[in-house]
């Protein structure tokens, strides 16, 4: 669980330093294209230091690829387009469905159903980041925002399923290394062809730091996944919520509000119950017929 957590630290990281090149007005195909490009090349520069593979295995690097340009590019796109479209605390609150659309996913790829435990943390996760959401502000949002944000969580939810059957020989650095530079490349390429690309001269720190948190994220996501499985992997990752509430109350004066401690307490006894449950067999469903 620990590698789960220290990417939802990483990625609660870049929520606080997002704010900041959001308010710079970058559009994000910079602020996330830049990053993830930068990223990748720090990852595969620390490779080449450390004489390590910084070539995905044969048969995995498509699907890495596939990963970065296709699946968390569009994910990014779709997630912004409902930003665009309803308030930050809606479009996180339907974000944040996704460990359940996992488990979902998990019964017909694995023939079946999920240990009461595993449903249960889910269900607790779902709840507590939802009470940190709903205690930032208004949730309005309107139909086609609802439609673009719930694909993004399909979206992340298709990364997290994916990667975890595609991606079993190649290191979860050099994976990570690809993934972030593919997600990068393919977001500025399309701020490109859209002509939406800007400057971003006078925040070049801010983009480093941003690149280096996001590249560290990657690798404990994949080191995750390979130790816990999707769906556990997904509910340690909505520690992201709890933890952005806390570096935004360090670092930007936005003070934890009541309803915010209690529903990170909740997305931490999530947590606390995948690291000490036992292993029991989930309960297995009929095959279909070939």
């Amino acid at each position: 669980m620990a590698f789960g957590a220290a990417s939802a630290f990483l990625f609660g990281t870049t929520v606080v330093v997002g704010r900041n090149l959001a308010r710079a007005d970058l559009p994000f195909e910079v602020s996330l294209g830049v990053p993830f490009s930068l990223g990748g090349v720090l990852l595969l520069a620390g490779l080449a230091a450390a004489r390590r593979p910084a070539i995905p295995a044969p048969g995995e690097w498509r699907w890495i690829l596939f990963l970065g340009v296709v699946v968390y590019g569009v994910e990014s796109a779709f997630f912004f387009s409902g930003l665009e479209r309803g308030t930050a605390a809606a479009v996180t609150l339907l974000f944040y469905l996704y460990p359940a659309a996992i488990v979902l996913f998990e019964i017909p790829l694995r023939h079946r159903l999920p240990s009461a435990l595993t449903a249960g943390a889910v269900a607790l996760s779902i709840a507590g980041a939802a009470t940190i959401v709903l205690s930032k502000g208004s949730v309005d949002i309107t139909g086609a925002g609802i439609g673009f944000t719930l694909a993004a969580a399909v979206m992340f939810t298709a990364n997290l399923l994916v990667s975890e059957r595609t991606v079993h020989v190649t290191s979860s650095v050099t994976a990570a290394a690809w993934l972030a530079l593919g997600t990068g490349v393919g977001q500025l390429a399309w701020g490109m062809t859209a002509g939406s690309l800007a400057d971003p001269s006078g925040h070049w720190w801010a983009l480093l730091g941003l690149a280096a948190v996001r590249a560290g994220a990657f690798v404990f996501m994949f080191a995750a996944l390979r130790r816990l499985g999707p769906a556990d992997t997904a509910v340690t990752l909505t520690l992201e919520a709890f933890f952005a509430v806390l570096l935004a109350a360090a670092f930007i004066d936005e003070p934890i509000s009541s309803p915010q401690a209690v529903g990170g307490a909740a997305i931490l006894a999530a947590a606390v119950i995948i690291a000490r449950r036992p292993e029991a067999e989930p309960v297995e469903i009929a095959a279909p017929p070939p």
